[in-house]
């Protein structure tokens, strides 16, 4: 869902790449994350930035880049705003 548009969505295949963005770092007051060290970093990054289709990353005129929630989350959020304004709404 675009947040600035929610009448745009996009649905993706189950078979589409992605990678899970939020990962555990604490567990019961454990730490369960292992920091990558900067090489790592370093090269994941360059590998990301070369995924990008060359209009995002042009210095002139580029184009911008599209993001959105998943449907469960914008509805959260958008239950969350409902809420804390104290009105009632559809999400």
């Amino acid at each position: 869902v675009d947040l600035t548009d929610a009448t745009r969505r996009k649905a993706f295949d189950a078979q589409d790449s992605h990678e899970e963005m939020l990962v555990p770092v604490f567990r019961n007051g454990e730490c369960v994350y292992e920091l990558p060290g900067l090489d790592d970093v370093r090269e994941r990054v360059r590998a990301n930035l070369a995924e990008l289709d060359s209009r995002i990353t042009r210095f002139l005129y580029p184009q911008t880049y599209a993001v959105g929630v998943e449907k469960g989350l914008y509805e959260l959020r958008q239950r969350l705003i409902y809420e804390a304004r104290g009105v009632e709404g559809d999400v």
